[in-house]
């Protein structure tokens, strides 16, 4: 990475279903630490245009670089192995289990062939020091606030190394 290429720069992107023109020549450039609101009426083509950068669907046309590279995800595990993960308004998260659980779903740091529980919590509380979050790792997500839980969504992509987090509405899944 030069330092000078945008974290993400899309150029052109257009997408078509059936003939209808959803996306048309489409550009975006996202920095490093930048916040960005995309808005617009319905139909607009906001989810359309999330999807497509979070490896939902492949556009029409148009080129995307990540960090000066061309990318074309053709899903979303693609997506999110090369950094943009998408954390959706509605909270997909196990509330019965703990925060750490959650933030280390699927991917839990094993010793011995065993869970690894310090070093799941002691990793989750250095993820969430880093986003200023004073939540025990330990706390059943049920147990938190809606606003806590969305904090921990955020802190599972922060710990997958996402470079790019895209927070959507319900309407763009």
């Amino acid at each position: 990475m030069s330092g000078t290429e945008p974290l993400l720069r899309a150029e052109e992107i257009t997408k078509r279903f059936s003939g209808v023109t959803a996306l048309a020549g489409i550009n975006l450039s996202l920095e490093h630490g930048e916040v960005r609101a995309l808005v617009g009426q319905n139909g607009a083509g906001k989810s359309t245009l999330v999807k497509i950068i979070t490896g939902v669907m492949l556009p029409s046309g148009g080129r995307i670089w990540l960090e000066g590279q061309p990318v074309q995800f053709r899903n979303p595990q693609q997506a999110q192995a090369a950094g943009g993960v998408a954390v959706h308004q509605e909270i997909q998260l196990l509330e019965l289990r703990s925060v750490a659980e959650n933030v280390y779903f699927g991917r839990e740091p094993r010793r011995w062939g065993l869970i690894d529980w310090k070093r799941m919590n002691d990793d989750t509380r250095r993820v969430l020091e880093k986003l200023g979050l004073d939540i025990d790792p330990r706390a059943v997500v049920g147990s938190l606030n809606i606003a806590l839980r969305q904090m921990v969504s955020i802190a599972r992509c922060v710990s997958l190394g996402a470079k790019l987090v895209v927070l959507t509405n319900r309407r763009a899944r």
